[in-house]
């Protein structure tokens, strides 16, 4: 049961009062509240507080830790600082699953003092959205602010990384901010799906499109691709999250967004000669993430697993097994190794039962990679593992997504394949030959990996370093050696797939689990009709 006091997610925001008049300094907003669907208002300047907030709905109490309310609010117009128009439904909030009426709602005009009159009411539908009618000033038609023909990205311009409300202790030193990461939001709602993480189920999946390097003076110019929500994280000198936005943005194709800092002190101004500086710029591209780059979210078996199996698996899981640690993929839903690792941090974000726990705000150095005991091991040297940027960078970019396991919220994910038993055999016959029975007789997902079949272990291990592989057994030269082409082959007839198995990440297609049935089959009618009236035309 959430234990906050107040409200969680704020949606309806409005200003109220003249912009215009400098003798106001700050506008009046208000919002409901998703989460009780009550009326809270504060005030537009700095940074606010749950005891900033003033409740205009008191009868309606926070949903949830206060029981589920009734009456409840939503859709506000303010018509003044103190009156309001909304919808208001006169029965309890309806639990997840439960279909409330469907003319549950009715428009009402209520006050800050506790005036509460009923407007209008439609039996036979719920009625939503008030908005006051009235004659006002037509507003100036502005013209078109995205160019014709613009690029398929947006740029961002970063002032100062280091101007931030978000460190009161002074934690971020100078010279501490060495890039910012880029990571892309999968926006992907579902009535029903596969959680993308084991701790948090409604995780909402992400992936790291790329990091840009910052400025000595801590600023960055840089390109993001449009249409694309995001979210930015700043990173110290090992590529670690110092400090993650909570919120997300997104640009459309040739636009362009400004930043004074990360959070920067209120009443923090842009400095005009460093934006006359980023217009003599060009934009950097993005460097790329570690790893391999594929379709949708960050995936632990794509892209943490084939680490482990390289670095991991020969003391935890294969010779021995150190501390009851047991890296090797077991083939579960949340493989073993995937669970052990996200054990050793604070990757509780988003949980409905951890909120009370969280900062609201952002705060440096907490949570994600900076919370995990693993990357302070690996930088320490830990039991002399040698590891190579490349590959603590993609446990380092996972752990900053919040340790999730699946890049996607769809079914059918190539991470589900399964393994046949009979062609194991011929490949295990195979490995025995060239490299003996101890390594023939491994378990299977320590030879092969379902998801990122080119880097399973059985072909990387024997590939010399120079043509991409571990170097760790005598083996190929080359990807066009005979014996590793033939090893490839047997590795891929191991592999069970499905017809309609994802190979699309985010875009899937409806075979392979796109879009909910009644959506598609709504659409599908619709279709229906419309040719329908074609033909009676």
């Amino acid at each position: 049961m959430d234990s906050c006091d107040g409200p969680r997610v704020g949606a309806a925001i409005q200003a109220v009062g003249d912009r215009e008049r400098i003798d106001q300094p700050a506008d009046t907003l208000i919002a409901d509240n998703l989460g009780g669907e009550q009326l809270v208002q504060g005030h537009g300047r700095g940074l606010q507080q749950v005891e900033d907030l003033g409740h205009i709905t008191p009868e309606t109490p926070y949903s949830e830790n206060h029981g589920w309310p009734s009456p409840h609010y939503s859709h506000p117009y303010a018509i003044t600082e103190d009156l309001f128009l909304v919808s208001r439904a006169n029965h309890p909030v309806h639990k997840q699953g439960q279909t409330p009426p469907v003319a549950d709602r009715a428009i009402y005009l209520i006050d800050s003092l506790g005036g509460r009159e009923l407007i209008y009411e439609d039996p036979e539908v719920a009625s939503f959205s008030p908005i006051a009618i009235r004659k006002r000033t037509r507003p100036p038609a502005m013209p078109p602010r995205v160019p014709e023909n613009a690029p398929d990205y947006g740029t961002v311009f970063l002032q100062n990384a280091y101007l931030t409300r978000n460190d009161p202790e002074g934690k971020i030193k100078p010279g501490a901010i060495k890039a910012i990461r880029v990571n892309a939001i999968g926006v992907q709602p579902r009535a029903r799906r596969s959680a993308c993480s084991s701790t948090v189920p409604a995780e909402i999946p992400k992936k790291v499109l790329g990091t840009i390097p910052i400025n000595p003076d801590g600023s960055a110019y840089f390109k993001i691709p449009a249409r694309t929500s995001v979210q930015m994280q700043i990173l110290d000198e090992n590529g670690m999250a110092i400090m993650t936005e909570k919120s997300l943005f997104y640009l459309q194709p040739g636009e362009n967004r400004s930043c004074v800092g990360c959070h920067e002190p209120v009443g923090a101004s842009p400095d005009m000669a460093a934006s006359s500086r980023a217009s003599r710029m060009a934009p950097r591209d993005l460097d790329p993430p570690a790893g391999p780059q594929y379709k949708g979210g960050l995936s632990f078996m794509r892209t943490v697993q084939p680490v482990l199996d390289r670095y991991c698996i020969k003391c935890h899981g294969l010779e021995k097994t150190e501390k009851a640690v047991n890296l090797v993929d077991n083939g579960g839903t949340y493989p073993q190794s995937y669970k052990a690792l996200a054990a050793r941090g604070d990757h509780r974000l988003g949980l409905k039962g951890y909120k009370s726990n969280e900062s609201a705000i952002s705060r440096p150095f907490e949570y994600y990679s900076h919370s995990n005991k693993v990357p302070h091991m690996l930088i320490k040297g830990h039991n002399e593992v040698d590891i190579d940027r490349d590959s603590f960078m993609r446990i380092v970019e996972w752990l900053d997504l919040n340790a999730q396991c699946y890049g996607d919220l769809f079914p059918n994910k190539l991470e589900e394949r399964r393994i046949d038993a009979k062609a194991l055999e011929e490949l295990r016959a195979y490995v025995k030959e060239l490299f003996g029975d101890k390594i023939a007789s491994q378990p299977e997902r320590a030879l092969i990996n379902v998801a990122q079949i080119d880097e399973s272990r059985i072909l990387m291990a024997p590939l010399a370093e120079k043509a991409g592989g571990w170097g760790q057994l005598k083996g190929w030269n080359s990807k066009n050696h005979a014996g590793y082409e033939k090893m490839a082959e047997l590795v891929d007839k191991c592999i069970t797939r499905r017809d309609n198995e994802n190979c699309y990440g985010w875009q899937p297609t409806p075979e392979a689990g796109a879009g909910e049935s009644w959506v598609l089959q709504a659409r599908e009618e619709l279709k229906k009709s419309f040719e329908k009236e074609e033909d009676t035309e």
